[in-house]
């Protein structure tokens, strides 16, 4: 367990703050060197940089390899092709620490489907330019975090700490958030299939009206779960790129714990690692890595389009049922400890399990720490199940009418 002393002294939070303008022109330099001579170079806003995001402490030395992740981390937040170019420019994607500089530009200005010059003459100072005001975020997130910190009784001695911390746990709760749409979907999946009076169906109208099915609306819920799958794996891309995968909470147990949950969640889908690092990449380039573009990109797409098949083969395995809407204890989702209908052996509900898991876990390491915090809440823990969520909205409409306004809106 980590233990946290209290102290009456307060953080400071008189590190001085770099220039856009010069850290952008220390880029340029580093990309000049080569990330392998970064040793060898002053790069004094980065520096500070480095200490102003709290990631060493005031007055300890800052290493080269720091400003590394400092500059890696700035990078990969950017996202999609111009965050990977802007990686591949500075030498800091996988396999490019040898790269010469000159070659590592030319990879980056491939990537943009540019001419060299062309990249380096208009895209690579203003990636540059991106990474300089992505590591100034961070300095004014940790520097307010800080001052936050300064007005609270409680403060954690090593205030990085408590800040870091914070930092952890954001990013966990960005995992959180699509796993619980993951859980949600396949458990609505499973659930309307089991409606037993078809509420969802509609008939041909006539006026061209195709009408609609329970079939469909359960498919659809799979869609949805598809893509949350994907952004489960692509959030936890972003928290290896930003934390080497390094899950902190306040019992070494409930790490172990969290970090199984999210093995299971890999293991009991039906995809292998070649098919879920092909959806980190394609959710990488999507627009704000959002639902509608993906599956709009996927249904388009042989490759994903297969995949979304065999998800489909996958989940209609489950044979499980249980009563409809009924919760039992803190579980986000029905699971089979709690449910004799549902079966340790089924795939899905392994799934869905190992959702439930996560997002128990994070919460109640939250709860332990959550006192340090007034700023950043986490999620609510709901006291109603998803299916008892989804039957109060708009009560008072049927259920084909509820879908056909949701498609419209």
């Amino acid at each position: 367990m980590v233990t946290i002393r209290y102290v009456s002294k307060r953080p400071s939070t008189g590190v001085p703050q770099p220039d856009a303008a010069d850290l952008t022109s220390e880029l340029a330099a580093m990309r000049r060197r080569g990330i392998l001579r970064l040793a060898e170079a002053h790069m004094p806003c980065l520096e500070r940089a480095v200490v102003a995001t709290g990631a060493v402490d005031e007055g300890e030395p800052v290493t080269p390899a720091m400003i590394e992740v400092l500059v890696r981390d700035a990078a990969t937040r950017i996202g999609g092709d111009h965050g990977h170019a802007a990686l591949t420019s500075l030498g800091l994607h996988e396999g490019g620490r040898s790269d010469r500089p000159g070659q590592a530009r030319k990879i980056a200005a491939e990537l943009m489907h540019v001419s060299d010059g062309h990249f380096r003459q208009h895209w690579e100072p203003r990636l540059f330019e991106q990474i300089a005001q992505m590591i100034l975020g961070d300095i004014h997130v940790f520097q307010r975090r800080l001052s936050h910190l300064q007005n609270d009784v409680r403060t954690p001695i090593g205030s990085r700490l408590a800040v870091e911390w914070l930092s952890r746990f954001e990013t966990m709760y960005a995992i959180w958030t699509p796993v619980s749409g993951l859980g949600g979907e396949l458990t609505a999946f499973r659930s309307t299939l089991l409606e037993k009076d078809r509420p969802w169906d509609r008939m041909p109208d006539g006026s061209g009206d195709e009408g609609y099915l329970q079939e469909q609306q359960a498919t659809g819920c799979l869609a949805d779960a598809f893509y949350y799958f994907a952004k489960v794996l692509w959030a936890e891309h972003q928290f290896k790129s930003k934390f080497g995968g390094l899950w902190l909470l306040p019992e070494r147990s409930s790490e172990d714990d969290l970090a199984n949950a999210m093995y299971r969640i890999r293991m009991a889908s039906p995809n292998n690692g070649r098919d879920d690092s092909f959806l980190i990449t394609e959710l990488g380039r999507t627009p704000e890595a959002e639902l509608d573009p993906f599956l709009s990109w996927a249904s388009g797409d042989a490759r994903a389009a297969a995949l979304i098949d065999e998800w489909y083969e996958w989940a209609s395995t489950c044979g499980c049922e249980w009563k409809l809407g009924e919760q039992k204890g803190k579980e986000f989702f029905p699971v089979s400890p709690n449910h004799p209908g549902i079966q340790r052996q089924c795939d899905l509900h392994a799934l869905v399990g190992a959702c439930n898991d996560y997002m128990l876990i994070l919460d109640d390491a939250w709860d332990q720490i959550a006192d340090w915090y007034h700023e950043i809440p986490r999620p609510p823990r709901h006291s109603e199940t998803a299916e008892q969520l989804l039957n109060s909205r708009d009560s008072t409409l049927p259920k084909h009418e509820l879908n056909r306004r949701t498609l419209n809106n």
